[in-house]
């Protein structure tokens, strides 16, 4: 799994202008290694897939074209979730909260809950998460337990995915190195 908040994701092998930049990003079952290495960009014809994941994160410069060019693209791109956040409650983007799933090319919003407190919640079925928007902050919620996931859960997420890349690596290592020792 690769996460970005920064950089380009570029998405024409012909002309490599034609870049986007997400406020967020995920990809699943990505060559990591090989991203860092052209880091910050990501090359979607280069790491086989465009990311799976897309959020974001509305402000005046930018929120018309989160809802309306950068949409079009990732839906064309076959971006799997994309979801946008409005920290001003929803005056930017007309809700505080959205998330869409593509289905057969197209994307489809997900159902949005209103709590009696007002906030805002939309589950991501790709992530496994709740999102929420509470009036004032924006949450990660576990599902089961209704609880935010953290900056903890995720160092801890993160940590175990490298330490998952570690291993492949030192296994694939030790798989040269005995196929060199046979060829000596």
């Amino acid at each position: 799994m690769f996460v970005s908040s920064g950089g380009f994701v570029f998405y024409n092998p012909e002309n490599g202008n034609q870049r986007v930049a997400p406020d967020c990003y995920i990809a699943f079952g990505v060559d990591v290694k090989a991203i860092y290495e052209n880091l910050p960009n990501y090359w979607i014809w280069e790491v086989g897939k465009p990311p799976d994941f897309v959020m974001e994160v509305a402000s005046k410069s930018t929120a018309d074209r989160d809802l309306g060019e950068k949409r079009e693209l990732y839906e064309r791109l076959g971006i799997a979730e994309y979801w946008r956040m409005d920290p001003t409650g929803g005056a930017l983007y007309g809700q505080p909260l959205a998330g869409e799933r593509l289905i057969d090319g197209k994307y489809v919003p997900y159902g949005l809950e209103i709590e009696a407190e007002g906030a805002v919640r939309r589950y991501s079925a790709l992530l496994d998460v709740v999102f929420c928007w509470g009036g004032r902050e924006f949450d990660a919620l576990d599902p089961e337990t209704g609880r935010t996931i953290g900056k903890r859960e995720a160092a801890e997420a993160r940590a175990e995915a490298e330490r998952h890349a570690r291993l492949e690596a030192e296994a694939e290592l030790a798989r040269l190195r005995a196929q060199l020792r046979g060829q000596g």
